[in-house]
């Protein structure tokens, strides 16, 4: 088998290798998604059954806080807002991770992610080869798509060498 041809395989199987970690990166960030919309649940149901007792809502008690001369207050108000705000929208994500197709996952967090939520699912990231459908799926694409692209540079250079001799 000539050396070129090992390479190209080589660097074949390397991007699919890599692009298998897709689906594996996603399945970490979605515990993440799980452990941090309970977390944020309990602080927020924790404001909620304070206020309750009170004789308010949610909404009444953080306009009392951020009505509150004191900044304290204020901001104590401003992050169980954000707090709220946060718990809804990894709960709708977490929600569709849960129904959605491998890829469909993969296009919605390229431009949904949280990113605290994503650095820190990268930084404990730990790769795996999946054995799932996506995980080889994934890895079938990468491995295509590295064939296509060394392809096409091949027979780009080719021309461009042609053209100019």
């Amino acid at each position: 088998m000539p050396l070129r041809s090992i390479l190209t395989l080589l660097v074949a199987i390397s991007f699919a290798a890599l692009f298998s970690q897709a689906p594996e990166f996603m399945q970490q960030y979605y515990q993440r998604i799980g452990g941090a919309v309970d977390e944020l649940q309990r602080i927020t149901n924790q404001f909620d059954d304070n206020a309750r007792k009170l004789g308010h809502d949610r909404t009444s008690a953080l306009g009392i806080m951020s009505s509150n001369p004191q900044p304290l207050i204020q901001g104590l108000a401003q992050l169980e807002k954000g707090t709220a705000e946060r718990l809804e929208r990894l709960g709708k994500q977490r929600a569709y991770l849960n129904e959605a197709r491998s890829f469909d996952r993969f296009t919605y967090l390229l431009t949904n992610y949280d990113p605290p939520l994503a650095r820190a699912t990268w930084r404990a990231f730990e790769p795996a080869i999946p054995l799932t459908q996506a995980g080889l799926g994934f890895a079938f694409a990468g491995f295509a798509l590295s064939l296509l692209s060394i392809s096409g540079i091949g027979f780009a250079v080719r021309r461009f060498t042609a053209a100019t001799a």
